[in-house]
């Protein structure tokens, strides 16, 4: 069952107002990110693994956010996924995501 981006919404809200998270790189791209997992997301438990993050990354690059047109054109899928795996568990989730931008527009 796939999620909606309504539901991935309240839940970077609920991850707000449950902690202190990193702040997301910006509303927008969040909002996205969580639709294009989503859609990405082939079995629906809110985490992707691989393959899962190729079709997310090709959602991404199609509306040109972040570094996805590059990983793209290189091929480096398993490069970024790998950086964005925080916690190793060979997949990746909105809030690794979110946490990734969050650093990188820190820099």
């Amino acid at each position: 069952m796939r999620q909606s981006t309504a539901f991935w919404a309240a839940l970077i809200l609920l991850l707000s107002a449950c902690g202190n998270p990193p702040p997301p790189a910006n509303a927008e791209t969040t909002a996205s990110a969580a639709e294009h997992i989503g859609l990405a997301d082939g079995d629906g438990d809110g985490r992707l693994t691989l393959d899962e993050f190729r079709a997310f990354v090709a959602l991404e690059a199609e509306d040109d956010i972040g570094r996805s047109r590059m990983i793209e054109r290189f091929g480096r899928h398993a490069q970024a996924f790998e950086r964005l795996d925080a916690d190793a568990d060979q997949t990746v989730t909105l809030e690794e995501i979110v946490a990734a931008r969050a650093e990188a527009n820190a820099d």
